[in-house]
């Protein structure tokens, strides 16, 4: 995960988080960002951050998407829709609004 400047993206908010845990498992998270696993592990559980299911990253690793990779795990179409609701809400949280130059 890096930002538009090429640095490591924030993890600073929940919304981030969120996003976060669904872009990448999340002993990768730790790891990119200098966090002990156990410390992030707590956070997330504090948090209340949606995880994926177990067998979620290998099944993205098969090429599959998020929705197709929920699928064949077992999830129910209003699931699905649920952590894609949650997945949108992070992101437009997370989405800084651009900064208008005036001349």
């Amino acid at each position: 995960m890096r930002s538009m400047s090429g640095g490591k993206s924030s993890i600073e908010t929940t919304s981030a988080l969120q996003l976060a845990v669904w872009e990448q498992p999340i002993a990768q998270i730790a790891l990119a960002h200098g966090i002990p696993l156990r410390v992030l592990k707590m956070r997330i559980r504090c948090e209340e951050i949606t995880l994926p299911p177990p067998q979620y990253w290998e099944k993205i690793e098969r090429g599959l998407s998020r929705n197709q990779a929920l699928r064949e795990i077992g999830w129910t179409p209003p699931m699905i829709r649920k952590i894609n609701d949650i997945l949108r809400d992070a992101k437009s949280r997370t989405i800084k609004p651009s900064r208008r130059v005036q001349v």
